[in-house]
């Protein structure tokens, strides 16, 4: 095979997997699972032929702390495992291109695209590395759900690479019995439900905040992956030892105390280059966060000094109100 050399270079990057398909495949996988014409790759990059599909697995020894400890922050982000595949596909990218790249310039040859605008679950169930779970997310290479996912679009007709998914877990049902809030069914999630997203948001209306939020937060500080946690499979999927440089390393939980010294206008980048560091996460949501497990440890003190100093932490009034409005309405703390 004249390109089996694209998957010896990749896992010697430490890419767990990859799969390649031509373009023309992946839309006939798209249209089966009916994905939104918005995420079709040659919409940015028009001359794609071949997509390659490549997974990266964050089943680090450092990276096994428990939910239940405090300040944890989900597996997934302790690091911008996101940015640490980009890494590895640029330099597979520059890889190929120098080897079937002819004459044409970077932008006429690849472009890769790692948690934007393709549809990662899609490409990896249409390159074979990837098959469903119950709990709405991916098994890659049999090995359970603990990987981010990314392409890389090229303009040349590359050879296929394409495994056989099998359906992984037609007995089991470890995620939908161990979800906290209930938002599970079978290869379904009720966004609604799922501690994870609500994690993310701004504002919680009563019924989130009470039935789901409220029971289940804890100490944590950022996200849920139970059902990620539970599942059989990640026994499959080898725990890496290597201690390698991440960028947005921000660790498996987050010092409350040390946060609560931060000024406003330093909190995005406490977290820079990490996912918390997002323009979709308000800052205020994430000191919320703290607040929240801050009280479920019964620190109310702690809570009630900081309101006090935000103004001299730089937050201005109508973040403060926010915060304000939350403890007040949701924790009953004036």
């Amino acid at each position: 095979m004249q390109d089996r050399w694209i998957m010896e270079e990749a896992k010697k990057l430490g890419i767990d997997a990859i799969g390649i398909i031509s373009i023309d495949k992946l839309n006939q996988v798209y249209q089966q699972y009916q994905v939104a014409d918005r995420f079709y790759p040659q919409h940015f990059f028009p001359q794609a032929h071949s997509v390659l599909c490549a997974a990266l697995s964050y089943q680090y020894d450092w990276n096994q702390e428990s939910a239940n400890s405090i300040g944890y922050i989900a597996r997934y982000t302790s690091a911008n495992f996101y940015k640490f595949l980009y890494q590895k596909l640029t330099i597979l990218g520059r890889m190929i291109k120098e080897k079937k790249g002819g004459d044409l310039s970077k932008k006429e040859f690849y472009k890769i695209f790692v948690n934007s605008r393709i549809h990662d679950k899609t490409a990896a169930l249409a390159t074979g590395i990837g098959s469903w779970l119950k709990n709405n997310c991916l098994s890659i290479n049999h090995q359970g759900p603990r990987f981010v996912l990314g392409e890389i679009l090229f303009s040349c007709q590359l050879e296929e690479f394409v495994g056989q998914p099998e359906e992984t877990c037609v007995k089991c049902q470890l995620c939908i019995k161990s979800c906290p809030t209930q938002a599970l069914k079978p290869y379904q999630l009720d966004k609604k439900k799922c501690l994870q997203k609500l994690t993310t948001e701004r504002n919680w209306t009563n019924k989130e905040f009470n039935d789901y939020i409220k029971p289940n937060w804890g100490s944590r500080f950022y996200g849920c992956t139970t059902c990620i946690d539970v599942c059989p499979l990640n026994k499959k999927n080898p725990i890496k030892t290597q201690k390698e440089n991440f960028p947005g390393w921000i660790g498996t939980k987050v010092n409350f105390d040390e946060l609560l010294q931060v000024d406003s206008t330093q909190i995005k980048t406490y977290f820079v280059q990490n996912q918390l560091s997002a323009s979709w996460i308000s800052k205020e949501s994430l000191m919320r966060n703290a607040l929240l497990a801050l009280y479920h440890q019964n620190r109310i003190s702690t809570i009630k000094e900081y309101v006090e100093k935000m103004k001299y932490l730089h937050w201005n009034d109508e973040e403060i109100g926010y915060i304000k409005e939350f403890l007040s309405s949701y924790l009953n703390i004036n």
